[in-house]
């Protein structure tokens, strides 16, 4: 009789949930309790692979199945992922996290106005030509940024 082993590896991925962080003073005072990033600080954050911001910080859950039932892990982290492209990029802790926020909030910021469409020319009218500034891309990859 032939029984066969259906095997592989499976993902389990789910939001990452960023805890209280507390930092020392060097004077031996008491800690400082940074807040928490709120979900609106992280979500859609910007992709250098498909440049979109649809990247989001997941905890990433990798296992070799067998029978659907996972049974060692591979992989266990934090990830930031892509919903477009699954673009993935590891971060260790919430301060790394918070630097990439940061990044992000000066990508952002450094982005140039989207600019009207304007009206096609008219017939037999000469239009000057205007030319749009050159768009300055952000960094490709977040090692670059954080290294």
């Amino acid at each position: 009789m032939f029984i066969p082993i259906i095997c592989g590896m499976n993902n389990y991925d789910s939001n990452y949930k960023p805890k209280l962080q507390s930092t020392k003073k060097k004077n031996g005072e008491q800690p400082i309790d940074l807040p928490p990033l709120q979900p609106s600080d992280y979500e859609n954050l910007y992709c250098p692979n498909c440049h979109n911001y649809s990247a989001r910080p997941i905890k990433r859950r990798q296992f070799f199945t067998v029978w659907f039932i996972p049974i060692l892990p591979v992989y266990w982290g934090k990830q930031v992922k892509c919903t477009i492209c699954n673009w993935r990029q590891d971060f260790k802790d919430e301060a790394q996290l918070r630097k990439i926020v940061n990044e992000q909030k000066n990508i952002r910021n450094n982005q140039p106005q989207t600019y009207q469409a304007q009206q096609p020319p008219q017939m037999y009218q000469a239009q000057p030509t205007t030319q749009a500034p050159v768009n300055q891309q952000p960094p490709q990859t977040y090692q670059q940024l954080y290294s």
